[in-house]
């Protein structure tokens, strides 16, 4: 044990710690023995209680404890690991032989092992007072030390946005050539995902969704699919049996405008110089025909008999 006078004590016999010894407590008991207690603690009992295999040498504010060497209540520190105990009494940090953190667990089974009953939580915090735009709360870095390009290759990062940070963003970056360091490849905003810089909330994606629907004026049966990304719906219409209007309802996106099209037809024979055709409107589809050596339409009164497929791409 070092004290001022410049001279150790050495400590044989065996030893095992109940509790936390600091360094401060050893530096500070001059010229007392071991045995005598350590820095106010009453008896040596209460310091140092002796157990178990032999510990000897001199010991110093700058000594260490081989694990294999220290036990506690009859287990190696190796084995034991370490275990850093909340105020709740209870294991809050333990770090195993693997180096494995596990905060809430025991048992971590990863560098960090974060566990709750209701999911573990990893909280970065900005602690300005007054957040600004593009200031960041928090980021999340994925770093490789290749010899070729050490760099961050890519990352995660929580901003505030707008005057005064009420409102925040999330960034997405990679690395886009070799060796480069990160750039945002992607960004998530309230008016739904950027990309690749364009932050402009009309040319923000902020929908995308698939399915199916049921038309109505039909009879027969019918295999409708729809999928919309962004404003854009792309249809697929497929019907077995008939129809008892020219106004087939029920499309599951309202068109912005009126749009025509033409190239349907499978089944039914609108006569020669005449085209099949058909116009969206809101959420109906006009049937007709196109007369191609007038240019003059004519809405179909009712289709009968055959299989009508027809393919549509509209902006709502």
């Amino acid at each position: 044990m070092y004290n001022s006078g410049n001279s150790s004590k050495n400590v044989t016999g065996s030893a095992i710690v109940d509790g936390t010894v600091e360094a401060a407590d050893l530096a500070t008991a001059v010229n007392n023995d071991i045995a005598d207690g350590v820095a106010g603690k009453a008896t040596a009992d209460l310091a140092l209680p002796k157990a178990g295999g032999a510990m000897t040498g001199a010991i110093t504010t700058n000594s260490t404890f081989d694990g294999r060497d220290v036990a506690t209540d009859g287990a190696a520190l190796d084995v034991l690991d370490l275990a850093i105990n909340s105020a709740a009494n209870a294991v809050a940090i333990t770090i195993d032989a693997s180096e494995n953190v596990g905060i809430g667990t025991t048992s971590p089974d990863a560098q960090l092992d974060i566990s709750a009953s209701i999911g573990g939580t990893l909280r970065l915090s900005d602690t300005t007072g007054n957040t600004v735009a593009d200031e960041a709360h928090g980021t999340i870095e994925f770093y490789t030390a290749d010899i070729d390009g050490p760099r961050v290759g890519s990352y995660i990062k929580a901003t505030s946005q707008d005057t005064f940070g009420r409102l925040s963003h999330l960034h997405f970056a990679v690395s886009r050539s070799v060796n480069a360091t990160a750039t945002e490849v992607m960004r998530v905003t309230a008016d739904g995902l950027t990309f690749n810089g364009d932050t402009a909330a009309a040319n923000a994606l902020d929908d995308y969704e698939e399915g199916t629907f049921t038309l109505g004026n039909v009879g027969g049966v019918q295999s409708n699919f729809y999928t919309k990304i962004g404003r854009m719906v792309f249809l697929d219409i497929s019907i077995n049996g008939t129809m008892s209007s020219n106004v087939i309802t029920g499309l599951p996106f309202s068109t912005l405008q009126g749009t025509a099209f033409s190239g349907w037809n499978n089944g039914y024979a609108p006569g020669a110089g005449y085209t099949m055709n058909y116009v969206a409107s809101g959420t109906n589809i006009h049937l007709r025909t196109l007369n191609q050596s007038t240019g003059s339409y004519a809405n179909l009164s009712d289709l009968t008999g055959g299989d009508f497929k027809i393919n549509i791409v509209y902006a709502t």
